[in-house]
């Protein structure tokens, strides 16, 4: 597997974790935990358009 193809494969994970996350927070009324996924899926968003810059 290239970096490019794991960066996008960590990314994509990263940003379903983050989803969860972040909706588990809003359903429970936490907050952080909200904010924490969202951030994770911001990272995530990031990681996985690294991989494909790396690609090209």
């Amino acid at each position: 597997m290239s970096d490019g193809s794991r960066d996008k494969a960590e990314g994509k994970g990263s940003q379903a974790k983050g989803v969860m996350k972040e909706k588990t927070g809003k359903a429970v009324n936490d907050d952080k935990m909200a904010r924490e996924g969202t951030k994770e899926k911001t990272k995530g968003y990031a990681k996985e358009k690294k991989g494909e810059m790396k690609d090209k």
